[in-house]
């Protein structure tokens, strides 16, 4: 039985990041304000973790040598990944004034970098395990779109307090007014995620032989070749995700020893829709003390929002979206303000 090991680079360099934005706000009549801006950033000498005792072709001969022999797995904790970042925002405000306020935000964007998670549960929907190069020797190979990319988000919020029943019957005032109503809308593109083979070298998997291809928590790790020009649709939808998105066999096995010539994050999974909404009333207790009762619900509209597809060949459900994020969540409170 081989040793295995986490080592962390004793020399290992601090990472940084280095931004720069640009932004042009216009004061319009009534209390509104438009904004245009740019903002890029770019990531220098960020952590990668991989397992650093492995070559291709090692298991061709029918036995696992590693590059150590006296090792197993050697989790390797050093800098070497670079990001960058860029994005076009665009916002209109008006600040609440006269019972009103709106927000609105715009952003289009791209992110790429040559590793984004270091470990698995940055996101609850991963589609795959954490990882490092599909080939050791090749960080600058796994330069794609982020896992963090995405290419449009756009947000509003919206906050009515009613003040027009002001002056009116007593009874009308005391049972309209106090009355605040919000809306937070939220829509964005989907994210990025590869697909991948989980399995062991006996079992068809691990295509360029090195042992494991840099899956961190254990496991396997190979991408498979590019499918033929015009086998995948551009995009999908719903429908498509629930369904599946492509079959396994669209995608060819690479020769063993080599590695698939599929690029990372190459497909993107499904859009984000949600609609939040608030109801609150206001009655004042003594002086300046008030009791606040609030209604809200969380995805208002029960749009069901689905997790990245299971994104390993190996698995039956492969290709398909099988959990969603919450649905519509009602709930009710009070606050005490002094």
């Amino acid at each position: 039985m081989r040793i295995t090991g986490f080592v962390v680079n004793p020399e290992v360099k601090t990472q940084y990041s280095e931004s720069w934005f640009l932004n042009v706000q216009r004061r319009l009549p009534r209390d509104w304000a438009v904004e245009v801006g740019y903002v890029g950033t770019t990531g220098i000498n960020l952590e990668r973790i991989d397992d650093v005792n492995r070559f291709n072709g090692d298991l061709l001969d029918g036995r696992e040598d590693r590059l150590n022999p006296n090792f197993g797995v050697l989790l390797f904790v050093t800098n070497g990944v670079t990001s960058s970042y860029n994005a076009l925002t665009l916002e209109a405000r008006r600040p609440f004034n006269h019972g009103f306020s709106l927000q609105t935000n715009y952003r289009w964007s791209k992110w790429l970098d040559t590793s984004s998670d270091t470990s698995t549960g940055q996101f609850q929907d991963n589609a795959e395990p954490g990882k490092g190069a599909a080939n050791i020797n090749c960080l600058r190979c796994e330069r794609a779109r982020s896992m963090f990319d995405i290419p449009h988000r756009f947000s509003a919020s919206v906050m009515w307090a009613p003040t027009f029943f002001k002056g009116g019957s007593r009874f009308v005032e005391r049972l309209a007014n106090n009355w605040q109503a919000s809306a937070i809308f939220t829509g964005q593109s989907g994210r990025p995620f590869s697909v991948w083979d989980g399995r062991a070298f006996s079992a068809g998997g691990d295509y360029n032989a090195d042992g494991g291809g840099g899956a961190v928590g254990g496991g396997f790790y190979d991408r498979p070749d590019a499918p033929a020009p015009g086998t995948i649709n551009a995009s999908f939808g719903k429908q498509d995700f629930l369904n599946g998105l492509f079959d396994a066999g669209v995608f060819p096995k690479p020769s063993p020893g080599r590695d698939g010539t599929l690029g990372r994050n190459t497909f993107r999974g499904p859009r984000f829709v949600t609609l939040d909404l608030s109801l609150a009333r206001s009655f004042t207790v003594r002086g300046e003390k008030q009791l606040q009762f609030r209604l809200e619900a969380f995805n208002a509209l029960n749009t069901v929002n689905l997790f990245l597809p299971n994104a390993d060949l190996s698995l039956p459900s492969f290709g398909k979206s099988t959990q969603a994020f919450e649905s519509r969540t009602v709930q009710a409170g009070v606050k005490f303000v002094f």
